[in-house]
């Protein structure tokens, strides 16, 4: 399902060159919308003591909303997988994000051919931690990672059904991965680049 999502470039790509075919006309199109993005996830794990691991994770997501009127709309994403590794003075750590399923509230106002938004609600998803290098080689842990996110965002409208957006996300959580580190809490920040189509 997500092997072309191993190519951000093209379907970026592919995306502007449609929406630079549209009809052009700067008036905002309320209603439902589809939009893709590259983003770029910092997170932190922090545990006893204060010992913090960060990781950076590269992603694609899909969008899915619907804008109500003028000030407020609706949206769920879709983003795939990512990992990264950690090496500290006891091994090699490896931490990833698996899915991420999110849903948003969207309060947003238009002027004229530009949105600004922001964004607040939940992510979901199966996190894994593990070490990959070092003395506790093998040892592996899993927990569904729920977190709240907050962010905020803008889009430049280059035509009434296409949209360049960019944004950036918070989200705070906690996991539990019992072998090693015990209870964790998860910080992230993200930011995105992409586009969107609108009906």
């Amino acid at each position: 399902m997500f092997q072309y999502f191993q190519e951000p470039g093209k379907i970026l790509a592919t995306a502007v060159a449609l929406g630079c075919l549209a009809v052009p006309s700067l008036a905002r199109a309320d209603g439902w919308y589809l939009g893709a993005d590259v983003a770029l996830r910092d997170t932190t794990l922090e545990y006893y003591f204060s010992a913090s691991e960060s990781y950076t994770t590269q992603h694609v997501r899909l969008k899915a909303g619907y804008d109500f009127a003028r000030y407020y709309g609706v949206e769920v994403r879709l983003m795939n997988s990512g990992d990264d590794t950690y090496t500290d003075f006891l091994g090699t750590w490896k931490w990833s994000t698996g899915n991420v399923v999110s849903f948003y509230f969207k309060p947003h106002y238009n002027f004229s051919d530009f949105d600004l938004y922001g964004l607040v609600g939940l992510s979901f998803m199966d996190t894994a931690y593990e070490a990959v290098a070092g003395p506790y080689t093998g040892v592996k842990d899993t927990d569904t990672l729920a977190t709240f996110d907050f962010g905020f965002g803008g889009q430049y409208n280059v035509t009434r059904h296409f949209a360049i957006t960019g944004e950036v996300k918070l989200d705070v959580g906690s996991a539990d991965y019992p072998t090693i580190l015990g209870s964790t809490d998860v910080y992230g920040s993200t930011v995105g680049i992409g586009v969107a189509f609108r009906f």
